[in-house]
């Protein structure tokens, strides 16, 4: 499952849940919390089921989703080597 953090999810993720995407995105810098993770999986294009099914792979995956999306819709600012960064947290965990 790949986000795809497009304009009409975005506005429905933030309609449903009265959150601001750039403020979410703003406070991922920190530690989020789980309403927060939803909300970018919602905004993203995906169900709640669906980020059920991705924490259950582990929160390094389900964060690692976050990022390709976010990468892919280009809100990183900058391209981000999320194959480097997948490396990178298999060998922590």
């Amino acid at each position: 499952m790949a986000l795809n953090f497009k304009a009409s999810n975005i506005a429905k993720a933030e309609s449903k849940t009265g959150k601001n995407f750039f403020k979410v995105i703003q406070e991922m810098a920190g530690v989020p919390s789980f309403s927060d993770l939803m909300f970018l999986f919602l905004a993203g294009g995906a169900t709640e089921e669906e980020f059920d099914n991705a924490f259950g792979e582990g929160i390094e995956e389900a964060m690692l989703k976050i990022t390709e999306g976010l990468n892919e819709s280009g809100f990183l600012g900058q391209k981000v080597d999320t194959k480097e960064l997948k490396g990178a947290i298999s060998k922590k965990a």
